[in-house]
């Protein structure tokens, strides 16, 4: 994941056989200016047992600090 250009978080490997969730905490992001922030999730590969390239999200939660 990056915000702004600014990349947080690991690599993750989000593959699954089965239907499942899970959440993924990308670390701590500063978003204490003004403005609209942009938030872009990349796909850069994928698990050899997939037979395709997606990404889906059920939601962001954002934690204040």
């Amino acid at each position: 994941m990056s915000v702004n250009g600014i990349n947080h978080g690991a690599v993750q490997d989000e593959y699954s056989s089965f239907d499942t969730w899970g959440e993924i905490d990308a670390g701590i992001v500063d978003l204490s200016t003004s403005g609209t922030k942009q938030f872009r999730f990349t796909v850069t590969g994928k698990n050899t047992a997939s037979g395709g390239y997606s990404l889906t999200f059920d939601y962001i939660k954002l934690i204040p600090q």
